[in-house]
């Protein structure tokens, strides 16, 4: 049997690209981002994890000339996952292009602006150890009421649409679960088993 090739480096390259893959072009204001809108099917379809989870602390840094934040997701339900690692982790790191180090910051308009405590569905893409919100602001829904909350919403400022529709999105847990699970092939990791493990861990 052969050994799997590892990826090339355009491979790599379109991996990457997947976070930002609903985007058609950007425009050269600092106030907003042009994107195609994405509907829940490809978001669901393009993810490699979507789950409810909960902001904690996030520290920004420099790479290559650019300024990136990285925030600690705590997960509290997946509902879709590629990995079945991810049962067996109490959080991730989501990296974001924006922040501020030194003094020095830089804004993206179209990223989300992560609030310490925050809890939301996140729609995430893998790339080297960490995540990246596929499809911008589009991809994180923010849960209303905290821990018991019911309702769901998104925060699309600095973003503006064009070829795309206003299509139906969700404005309950509930109902953007049931998206997803037909869109996402939830099936990939159960629910119910990681909720159990979450329990026993605590």
């Amino acid at each position: 049997m052969e050994s799997p090739r590892p990826p090339s480096a355009k491979a790599i390259l379109i991996r990457t690209l997947l976070c930002l893959f609903f985007i058609a072009f950007t425009t050269s204001t600092a106030n907003a981002t042009t994107a195609r809108r994405a509907t829940l099917e490809e978001l669901a379809g393009t993810s490699d994890l979507v789950a409810i989870a909960s902001v904690g602390e996030s520290r920004s840094r420099i790479k290559d000339g650019r300024i990136y934040t990285d925030s600690v997701l705590h997960l509290d339900e997946v509902w879709k996952s590629k990995s079945p690692q991810i049962m067996s982790k109490q959080a991730i790191t989501l990296s974001q292009l924006g922040g501020v180090v030194d003094g020095i910051g830089q804004h993206v308009a179209g990223v989300p602006k992560l609030r310490h405590g925050e809890r939301a569905v996140f729609f995430l893409a893998h790339h080297e150890a960490r995540y990246f919100i596929v499809g911008l602001n589009q991809g994180l829904f923010v849960v209303e009421g905290g821990t018991g909350g019911t309702k769901v919403r998104r925060r699309l400022n600095g973003t503006q649409f064009v070829h795309g529709t206003n299509n139906w999105q969700p404005t309950s847990i509930d109902a953007l679960r049931r998206a997803v699970a037909a869109f996402g092939r939830l099936s990939e990791l159960p629910i119910e088993g990681f909720r159990n493990q979450k329990a026993a861990q605590r």
